[in-house]
Parts: structure tokens; C-alpha cells; sequence
């Protein structure tokens, strides 16, 4: 069953290349206005016309971190604080790799080369709640995909998180790209992933943290209010804070790149989208769930699609499985752009207006509906005036985990920044979720870290 998770291993790692690239754009685009962002866009031929090379888009802080979570986690570990040790060693590492990517001022201060590796002595810290920790975690889910790994996953991710973001605004954050991932991969359908986190991962979260008294539980529990509110403002925002019949996401009928700036900044702590760990991830979910409802594809099922085919016919439920898809094709020129989904709907007006821009593009006419979805998501999660790498990171990420490379175009990946790194990264951690005998491939408790072994891993 595991083999047809492959791709989306990759993809999980070589679109999070791409989205922080587009935003980042050598710095010029994060933070920037849209009003300096889209005339550069649009003399560059659209997003479609654009190819993502390391030399002429560098991918900054984010990507590089995101790598080193995954490097954290491929090395020798016995038990979850030997992996969380590594995980610390890889991004004390990373930090070398940093010169014009713009880094974090809580991840450098956090992560000053200490005399000795220790990754529980960060403290809790108002002013921790960044998005640090989610635009890096995405490949947690990865790892641990499995619904019986959920545990692993938040412990993983919380613990990880607070290495530099030791406060609930930023490591939940955190736990939020990576628990996405994971349901990205467990196919549910996204409409579900804002309510199921809320319903099913926070009540952990507060129990793994409560649990650990030496690592300020008390500051920690009476931080999370400002999280947790802001998630669920912005389900009922959408209407997908409860499960109910036909249930999809609300969206205005005026939604262009003006509207979605906009709120973009209402979700944020202080006028910069996606700045923070909660608006980061928000803002890469309400990419995804508008453009999986605008393109929608056979090999991903949505909410109304899954209910009307388990009510109609046994066997169109069994096909919503990952157990009864067909392997994808391997990443390649060949495949990634051709991929057309068997059903779709016509977008939209405002799903069409990232390419409303593109003058030059007479061949935007020729793009599937694969590709629309995925540029939609690329640009939707990228350009805007806040932080526009971590958002584009996290997004084009999650499409990864969903959908492998369906309708992405081969030059937004082939030559991205780190491309083997990645590669090679990626298809560890995908070997390591099908170890059987591996130590941490089963279910750990929450509220407990039990000693590092005598394992030396250097990185």
C-alpha cells in the first residue's frame, strides 16, 4: 500500500522548494506590497512562464530548515529524544547554510551554536509565537502519516516546535502543518482537516504538555486560548467548523488578490500575513480547499464526493482508498504536466484571476485543469504582502503530500535548489515508514521522554 506514497514524499519536499521560492524571490517579495509584486510578476510572463532555478530563485530559511527536520529525523535514533537530539543537532547545522535567506531572528537566537546540544533547554517565551515551527514541519507528518502514529507525531512536533518557538501560538503551528501532511496522505478529505485538528490533535497537545511539568506546562496551558480562537474563528469564517451534509467551504463571490491580501492580514497577529504559526498554516489551508473545490481530481476525493459514493455503491467507496489506487508515474517531465483529472468543475471567476494578470500567456488556454489547480495554489499561497515564502511553502508542500506532482509543471521543480538533497531525504524517510523493526514505528505515549541512549550521531 505504502509504494503509491512515494511521489508524494517528493513532492512533499520539492514543492516546498517551490512555493518558498516564488514568495521569497532573493527577498524581494517577501513582505513586499502587491502593488511592487505584480507588475514584476506579470513582466515575467505569469507564474506558468517562469522556471525555478537555484541561481535565479534561491530558496530561503524555510526550505533549508524543512531539510534539516527531515535530516534530524533520517539519522540513528533508538528512541524519540535521540530523534529530537538529531533533529536539534540539524537545525544548530543548518544555520551555516543561511547567507541571503533571511532567517528568523527567534530561530538564530535560539539556535547559537551552544557548549553543549541540548534540545530541552529552550524556555517559554511571549514573544516565541512566529511561524518558525510550521513552515519546517510539514515532513513530520511524513514520517509518521499513520493514524496509529499520532502521538509520535505530536510529540515529534511539539517538542521540535518549541526548540526555538517555545510557545503555543508557534509550535502548534507546527503541529498543525505536520498533522495536515499526515492526513494528506490518509486521503480525508480536506473540507474535515480544520475540524478533525481541532477536535482530535489540541485535546493531545494539552495533554502531552500538561504532562510535562519540568517543561512549563502552566505558562504553556495559559497561552493556547489565542490559538485556539483564532482556528476557530476562521472554521466558522469558511463554515466548516462541523460536519454536516454537503459540507464545503464558504468563500466570497469577490475574491481576487486585493480581497485575499486582505484577509489574509485579519487572520495575522499584527498586519503581516502568515507571520505567525495559526495565520501561516490558516493561510495555506484556505489556498488548498479553494483550489481543491476549483479543480477538483479523481485521484483525491472531497468531502460531497466521498458521501455520495459510499451512499451509492460499496465499490466507489473502496476506490477513495489508497490501498486500491494505481502507483502513480515516477516525478519526470513526461507525467507531472499532463495529468489531467477525470472529473472536474470549471473554475470560478475569482479561481481564475491568477492568471488574469498574464499578458503574455496565450498558452494559459492550453493548461489542464490539473495545472490550474496547481498554479492557483503556487500563487494564491505566494503572492501577497506578508510572509509570502513560509505561506507558499507550506501550501505548495500539503499539494505535495495530496496530490504527488499532478498538474505541477516540471520547471517549478526539476531544477529547484537542493533538488537531490531533497530527493535523497524524501526517500529515506519514505523507507524508514516502511521498516517494520524500526524502534519508533510504533506508538509512543504522550507526556513522556524518556532519556537519550549513548548513540553518537554526527550530521
Amino acid at each position: 500500500m505504502d509504494l503509491i506514497f512515494m511521489e508524494n514524499f517528493r513532492a512533499c519536499f520539492l514543492l516546498c522548494g517551490a512555493g518558498d521560492s516564488f514568495g521569497y524571490h532573493h527577498g524581494s517579495w517577501e513582505f513586499s506590497a502587491l502593488s511592487e509584486i505584480r507588475p514584476q510578476l506579470d513582466a515575467l510572463g505569469g507564474c506558468e512562464k517562469i522556471e525555478l532555478t537555484g541561481d535565479a530563485w534561491m530558496v530561503s530559511d524555510d526550505t533549508v530548515m524543512h531539510m534539516a527536520s527531515g535530516e534530524g529525523m533520517i539519522a540513528k535514533a533508538a528512541s524519540v529524544s535521540d530523534l529530537l537530539r538529531n533533529i536539534y543537532r540539524a537545525y544548530v547545522g543548518c544555520m551555516g547554510k543561511m547567507t541571503g535567506r533571511a532567517p528568523g531572528i527567534q530561530c538564530i537566537n535560539a539556535l547559537r551554536l551552544p557548549t553543549t546540544y541540548g534540545w530541552k533547554n529552550s524556555l517559554f517565551s511571549p514573544k516565541a509565537g512566529g511561524c518558525g515551527a510550521s513552515m519546517r514541519s510539514m515532513c513530520i507528518g511524513l514520517r509518521f502519516w499513520r493514524p496509529e502514529w499520532l502521538t509520535n507525531l505530536i510529540v515529534v512536533s511539539i517538542e521540535s516546535g518549541r526548540m526555538t518557538h517555545h510557545h503555543p501560538t508557534g509550535y502548534m503551528g507546527g503541529v498543525a502543518s505536520a498533522v495536515f501532511a499526515s492526513y494528506a496522505l490518509q486521503k480525508v478529505p480536506v473540507e474535515l482537516w480544520g475540524m478533525k485538528f481541532r477536535d482530535e490533535v489540541i485535546p493531545l497537545c494539552k495533554q502531552h504538555i500538561s504532562q510535562l511539568k519540568d517543561r512549563q506546562a502552566e505558562e504553556n496551558l495559559a497561552n493556547f486560548g489565542y490559538f485556539e480562537e483564532k482556528w476557530e474563528r476562521y472554521l466558522k469564517r469558511r463554515g466548516i467548523d462541523r460536519e454536516k451534509e454537503g459540507l464545503k467551504a464558504s468563500f466570497p463571490e469577490k475574491y481576487g488578490e486585493i480581497e485575499r491580501d486582505a484577509f489574509y492580514k485579519s487572520l495575522s497577529f499584527s498586519g503581516t500575513g502568515g507571520a505567525s504559526g495559526h495565520d501561516s498554516v490558516l493561510i495555506a489551508y484556505d489556498v488548498l480547499l479553494h483550489c481543491s473545490a476549483s479543480y477538483p481530481s479523481s485521484s483525491y476525493p472531497s468531502y460531497s464526493s466521498l458521501n455520495s459514493s459510499s451512499s451509492s455503491s460499496s465499490s466507489s467507496s473502496s476506490s477513495s482508498s489508497p490501498s486500491s489506487s494505481s502507483p502513480p508515474p515516477p516525478p519526470s517531465s513526461s507525467s507531472s504536466s499532463s495529468s489531467s483529472p477525470s472529473s472536474s468543475s470549471s473554475s470560478t471567476s475569482h479561481a481564475a484571476d491568477c492568471f488574469a494578470g498574464v499578458t503574455s500567456s496565450s498558452s494559459s488556454s492550453s493548461l489542464s485543469n490539473s495545472n490550474r489547480r496547481w498554479i492557483e495554489c503556487l500563487e494564491w499561497s505566494s503572492i501577497h504582502s506578508g510572509d509570502s515564502d513560509s505561506t507558499g511553502a507550506i501550501a505548495c508542500s500539503l499539494y505535495g503530500a495530496m496530490y504527488g506532482f499532478e498538474g505541477v509543471l516540471p520547471q517549478h521543480y526539476e531544477k529547484i535548489e537542493f533538488h537531490d538533497e531533497m530527493i535523497r531525504i524524501a526517500d529515506e524517510l519514505f523507507r524508514q515508514t516502511n521498516d517494520e523493526k524500526h524502534p519508533l514505528n510504533k506508538p509512543i505515549p504522550l507526556g513522556e521522554l524518556e532519556p537519550e541512549t549513548k548513540l553518537s550521531v554526527e550530521l
